[in-house]
C-alpha cells in the first residue's frame, strides 16, 4: 500500500449539495465497513470457540480411554483375587473399591465426552452461521463500494491547488490498488481513507450528474 500525505489545504465550502451527497455515501460505506469488521471479529471468536471445544473433546476422549483401561485392569485384578483362595477379605475389599472408583471415573469421562461432542456440534453450527453472515456482509460492502466508485469522478487536476492535487492522487492510487487486489483488506482501507479525507472530497471528486 502507498503511504498517504496530509493535505495542506482547508476543506472548501463550495458545492454544498455535492458535498452532502458524497458525505452521505461515505457515511453508508463507513457503516457497512464497521459492520463487516464486527462480523469478522465475531467470526474469529466463534472459530476460537470451536477450537477450544475440539480440544476439550480430544481431552475427554483421552480421559475416557485411560479410565476404560484402568477399569479393565482393576476388574481383572478383582476377578483374579476372587478366584484365589489365599486372598484376604481386606484385599478383596480394596480391589472392589478400586473397581468402583474406576467405574465412577469412567462414567464421568464418558459424560464429559458426550458434553464435549455436543459443544463441538453447537460451535460448528454457530461457525457456519457466522461465516455465512460475514460473507453476506462482505458481498454487500463490495457491491456498495463498486456502486460508489461508478458514481464518482475526479475533478480535472488542472483546476486543483497543490494540496488538493495530493489528496486526489492519493485517492486515485488507493482506488487503483483496490481494483487490482479486490481484497477485503484493501476495500476497508479505501473506505477508511475516504472517511479520513471526507472534508476534502468535494474539492477533488464529484458525483456524476450533480
Amino acid at each position: 500500500m502507498s503511504s498517504t500525505t496530509e493535505p495542506t489545504t482547508e476543506p472548501s465550502d463550495t458545492t454544498p449539495t455535492t458535498t452532502s451527497q458524497l458525505l452521505l455515501a461515505i457515511s453508508r460505506l463507513k457503516h457497512s465497513g464497521d459492520q463487516l469488521r464486527q462480523s469478522a471479529t465475531h467470526l474469529n471468536l466463534t472459530t476460537n470457540k470451536l477450537q477450544q471445544a475440539a480440544n476439550s473433546l480430544n481431552q475427554a476422549d483421552a480421559e475416557l480411554k485411560a479410565s476404560a483401561h484402568k477399569l479393565k485392569h482393576n476388574a481383572d485384578a478383582l476377578k483374579a483375587a476372587a478366584a484365589s483362595p489365599n486372598q484376604t477379605a481386606d484385599y478383596l475389599e480394596q480391589a472392589s473399591r478400586e473397581v468402583r472408583e474406576a467405574t465412577q471415573r469412567f462414567t464421568l469421562a464418558n459424560s464429559q465426552l458426550k458434553q464435549a461432542s455436543v459443544e463441538v456440534k453447537q460451535s460448528a453450527t454457530e461457525l457456519e452461521k457466522d461465516t455465512a453472515e460475514f460473507n453476506r456482509d462482505a458481498k454487500k460492502l463490495e457491491d456498495e463500494v463498486e456502486e460508489f466508485l461508478s458514481r464518482v469522478e475526479f475533478v480535472d487536476v488542472a483546476g486543483l491547488r497543490g494540496g488538493q492535487q495530493i489528496v486526489g492522487e492519493v485517492l486515485r492510487e488507493r482506488i487503483r490498488e483496490y481494483e487490482e487486489e479486490k481484497s477485503k483488506g484493501a476495500m476497508l482501507e479505501l473506505i477508511e481513507l475516504f472517511d479520513e479525507y471526507s472534508g476534502y472530497l468535494n474539492n477533488v471528486m464529484v458525483l456524476k450528474g450533480e
